[in-house]
């Protein structure tokens, strides 16, 4: 089996939000954010659209902020199917939240999608890298879970099979 690849945002596959898309966000606190919003496509290898991950872009927030700005908090990042329906939340902001970042890995595809995601948060931080639990789809109830309790939980700082 070939070893997963972390999912790598790009211009490509994360776009600024259509307004369909902007209407997925029902939450008030998505408001603020609306300039700073981008929509990731997770496709399969055969090109169909799996899932969407909506985030706010820290580094967009930030760019044009004077020196020494207050951190704010931003929703957590929404996995949503091609449909519209929401199925799951990132535990931490994607693709960073500086100082960290999160790599996020879709493994387990059956049928183009993916039932399963792992996550690492990357930081250069005396405190390093961080696996977190995995993320795992419930068909029976159409979302995305951490799971609590995982046998092939990584050690922290690795965050590679």
């Amino acid at each position: 089996m070939a070893a997963a690849q972390a999912f790598v945002p790009s211009a490509s596959v994360c776009k600024p939000p259509t307004g369909t898309e902007l209407a997925w966000l029902v939450e008030p606190e998505w408001r603020r954010f609306s300039d700073y919003i981008r929509v990731c496509r997770v496709e399969h290898k055969k090109r169909n659209t799996a899932l969407f991950i909506v985030s706010v872009w820290a580094d967009l927030y930030y760019r044009h902020k004077p020196s020494g700005t207050a951190t704010v908090a931003m929703p957590k990042p929404l996995l949503f199917n091609p449909r519209g329906k929401r199925i799951g939340a990132l535990p931490v902001n994607f693709p960073d939240d500086p100082p960290v970042g999160l790599n996020v890995e879709f493994v387990e595809w059956k049928n183009g999608f993916p039932y399963r995601i792992r996550l690492c948060v990357i930081s250069e931080t005396a405190s390093g890298n961080q696996a977190l639990p995995p993320m795992r789809y419930d068909a029976s109830s159409q979302t995305y879970r951490q799971e609590p309790n995982t046998n092939d939980a990584r050690p922290s700082g690795d965050c590679h099979d």
